[in-house]
């Protein structure tokens, strides 16, 4: 406003012997880094600035922010599939910053600006890319934005689980002692179920040792861990544990005691099952069943001297 008809003149010196442009509107070079240049004016009624009575302008040049700018907590730990996770960013070098979230590599698709962002819901393994600006950063490249991953672990499934102890039938009356066990999953956290709809845990541990079963009883297994989440109901283990009921005095036949016998001799008796599948059959001298005389189907008596009862 002081010189009439200016003419500026844009010098990258502070001696003025490197004039770079001529004019009032000098557009930069492309900068890399803070730069200062130094403008003079003539005109009419005012001659060209010296070297030290120039306007120094001076332009910062912020540095992309880096990987290293931003923490992300959040995504230490792994989440289970069909839930969300929630991401934060922090940094402790950047002024005033600005959190961009990306779902790819290129930073082409913002999917969230702000440094809490809760994703939505995941059912793989996924990536985000984030990136900060502030008053002395500029936005991250794509080369060096902050790469965050997410594990999300599957649902285990029945094959992950095998459970042993359920093999064999039990009696009614008796306890089952069950054990699971994985080879898929690490540091597996076991739980049994008494509803196929796993709403009512009974235990958490590899060894299970049922309440007294009177009837068969299936439970339902899950397993969670480090690389799995727990079994949905649809995907639990089932084990059925198979419970006998009791013989009846109706499952045994008896022959050999049909005719007396005399004093001083022995007696044959055979017993037959036609109800019990490969029966053992044991004798008792006694009806509270404590005094066992023989195992087996065909009982030879010692010498009978007198009436004698076996229970069978």
């Amino acid at each position: 406003t002081t010189v009439t008809d200016p003419v500026f003149t844009w010098y990258t010196d502070a001696a003025l012997t490197n004039a770079v442009f001529t004019g009032a509107e000098f557009t930069t070079p492309v900068l890399t880094a803070t730069t200062t240049y130094y403008v003079t004016v003539r005109g009419s009624n005012k001659c060209e600035n010296t070297a030290s009575t120039a306007r120094v302008v001076t332009l910062t040049v912020n540095p992309p922010a880096v990987a290293s700018d931003i923490s992300v907590g959040g995504a230490d730990d792994p989440i289970c599939a069909g839930t969300t996770a929630k991401l934060t960013a922090t940094t402790t070098t950047v002024t005033n910053p600005v959190f961009t979230w990306y779902s790819d590599a290129a930073l082409t698709n913002a999917v969230f600006t702000g440094a809490a962002f809760t994703t939505p819901v995941l059912t793989a393994t996924t990536s985000y890319y984030v990136t900060v600006r502030g008053s002395n950063k500029c936005e991250n490249t794509s080369s060096s934005a902050k790469v965050v991953t997410i594990t999300v672990n599957p649902p285990a499934t029945a094959a992950d689980i095998n459970v042993a102890g359920a093999d064999s039938p039990f009696c009614a009356g008796t306890s089952a002692k069950l054990t699971a066990s994985s080879v898929t999953v690490t540091n597996p956290v076991f739980t049994w179920y008494s509803d196929a709809a796993l709403t009512n845990a009974v235990f958490t541990g590899a060894e299970f040792n049922t309440p007294l079963l009177t009837a068969t009883k299936t439970y339902y297994v899950t397993v969670s861990g480090d690389n799995r989440c727990e079994n949905t109901a649809a995907t639990a283990k089932t084990v059925t544990v198979t419970v006998n009921p009791p013989a009846t005095a109706a499952d045994i036949a008896v022959a050999g005691a049909g005719s007396p016998f005399c004093a001083g001799a022995t007696a044959k008796l055979t017993a037959s099952s036609t109800t019990v599948t490969n029966p053992i059959f044991t004798w008792y001298k006694d009806a509270a069943l404590t005094d066992v005389a023989f195992t087996g189907a065909e009982f030879t008596t010692p010498v009978l001297t007198a009436t004698t009862t076996y229970y069978v």
